[in-house]
């Protein structure tokens, strides 16, 4: 990997965990312990990132999984 695809994909991850309103250092420490929350949203930037997805669009789709997801365990 080559120095700029790591900084763009951080610039990445951190923008959307703010965009999330998730506390970034708190966000790692909890993903370093395998806490299965911060593991899904971080599996999903990183594909969102690989398929070229932009910020916004990345973002969007986000927050509709997480709709779909809190939807699903209201209703059970």
């Amino acid at each position: 990997m080559t120095p700029d695809l790591n900084i763009d994909k951080t610039m990445f991850l951190t923008d959307l965990l703010q965009w999330l309103k998730l506390d970034i250092n708190r966000f790692m420490i909890a993903l370093t312990h395998g806490e299965p929350y911060e593991t899904i949203i971080y599996l999903w930037i990183d594909k969102l990132y690989y398929k070229g997805k932009s910020k916004d669009e990345a973002l969007n789709l986000i927050l509709k999984a997480q709709r779909i997801h809190l939807q699903g365990i209201l209703h059970n």
